[in-house]
């Protein structure tokens, strides 16, 4: 699932955690290199080149980089380096990642245009080398909440947000037009005020350093499932002819109609489809069917939504989809044609083998978006907090489905605890989970 909420450290970190990622990439370059062992041998380092760390592109020297980008310096006598400087900007060194031949390291953070590379050996011996580093354009990695009424708050999360800043919205005539006044800003979050007669669309962001497009959609609408804002239809719930659960509008909607989950006292394996489930149903009136076309790579793609939690402990959201003849039902114990996601943001920690973790009462800030990979569609009924739950289910081809289901049951790590719920769910739909230009042509 996603929920940003980051601050700058937690940025600056991010982006040295995914040295490690990208450097586990580049494993075979390292253990290629034998690591000469006198270090500090009275010599200094040569540098022969820089690039990225990918190994498709080894032979491929780069002459400037972004802040926080991975890069690679590659030479001789490099094991005796313990500092790198760009500029006088100190980079964070790794000594798993220095051979003899190569470096991994990540561009220190600063927003000083620099234009040196210098490295200096444990015997204070220094090698200059012209590499220029540069504050990206931002970086937008999604809203708050992607549904936001004109006039509300829609806070931007990503990076490198420097004045001046400024955002625009999408018009009816398709155009990034109309430009919301900025309340707040840091280096990674935007607060705005949706501007009167902004639409579904992209959103553009621009500082002093460049402009950026979103590939997330500001009230995504392509593959939306449901709205919850039809109301009924010949005396039936639109898209939920069993009248099952409660599509309410009144607390504080973010888009009209939502399903409203709403018990005191809810205890273990607590079954109820007046309050605690939903439906939707596509057949009944035939508005989107099938959700995407037959043969859909799945591990592309996630459900979103927003939600907004007044108050949530311990018991699992089942998600699941179903095909148009299909009861509302979460299939036997131990049964291998319903995948399920279990949706489990009060999880504090634990063990799914065990039967043993540790939550805590969640709530949202108001309304969130949310992602579940389909990938993770892949449990039954007991779940991932049983032995006896299997985690090996498989979704079928996507286009076969008709119906996504909801409900609010499941074990608990202490059975004999009862927790009030109140969960607002709202706009489920598909979304690529990592969109390029392409998708948008």
């Amino acid at each position: 699932m996603i929920n940003y909420k980051y601050s700058m450290s937690k940025m600056i970190m991010k982006y040295q955690i995914s040295i490690v990622c990208i450097a586990m990439a580049c494993m075979a370059l390292l253990s290629s290199c034998k690591k000469d062992e006198t270090e500090g041998n009275g010599k200094p380092a040569n540098i022969s080149y820089i690039r990225t760390p990918y190994p498709e592109k080894a032979d491929s020297a780069i002459t400037k980089a972004e802040k926080l980008q991975t890069i690679v310096i590659v030479g001789s006598n490099l094991q005796a380096v313990n500092r790198v400087l760009f500029d006088e900007d100190v980079a964070t060194l790794n000594p798993n990642y220095i051979t003899g031949s190569a470096i991994i390291l990540s561009v220190p953070f600063s927003e000083k245009h620099t234009t040196n590379l210098a490295v200096v050996t444990r015997d204070g011996y220094r090698t200059d080398y012209p590499f220029e580093t540069v504050v990206p354009a931002p970086r937008l990695d999604g809203f708050k909440s992607e549904y936001v009424a004109d006039g509300g708050e829609a806070v931007i999360n990503g990076s490198f947000f420097y004045e001046p800043l400024k955002v625009w919205f999408r018009t009816e005539d398709g155009t990034d037009s109309v430009e919301a006044d900025i309340t707040t800003f840091d280096g990674n979050r935007i607060a705005c005020t949706v501007p009167d007669g902004a639409v579904e669309g992209r959103i553009t962001v621009s500082s002093k350093y460049g402009q950026t497009r979103s590939l997330f959609v500001f009230r995504d609408t392509r593959h939306r499932i449901a709205s919850f804002n039809e109301g009924k239809v010949n005396d039936q719930m639109f898209g939920n002819p069993w009248g099952i659960g409660i599509i309410d509008s009144t607390d504080n909607p973010v888009d009209g109609g939502y399903m409203l989950f709403k018990r005191a006292e809810v205890g273990e394996w607590f079954w109820s489809q007046e309050d605690l489930a939903g439906c939707y149903w596509d057949a009944y009136h035939a508005l989107r069917a099938p959700f995407l076309p037959a043969g859909t790579d799945i591990t592309e793609w996630g459900l979103r939504f927003e939600a907004n939690v007044i108050t949530w402990t311990d018991l699992p959201m089942h998600i699941w989809f179903a095909g148009g003849k299909e009861q509302f039902d979460l299939g036997a114990d131990g049964a291998t044609d319903t995948p399920q996601a279990h949706w489990c943001p009060w999880l504090v920690g634990g063990d799914a083998t065990s039967d043993e973790w540790t939550v805590a009462e969640f709530k949202t800030d108001g309304w969130e978006t949310f992602t579940i990979p389909l990938t993770d569609f892949k449990y039954d009924k007991l779940g991932q907090f049983s032995t006896d739950g299997q985690t090996s289910l498989v979704m079928s081809d996507i286009a076969t489905y008709e119906k996504l289901n909801f409900i609010i049951f499941g074990k608990q790590c202490d059975p004999t605890t009862k927790h009030d719920i109140h969960v607002c769910i709202d706009n489920p739909r598909l979304v690529k989970l990592y969109p390029t230009e392409e998708d948008f042509e």
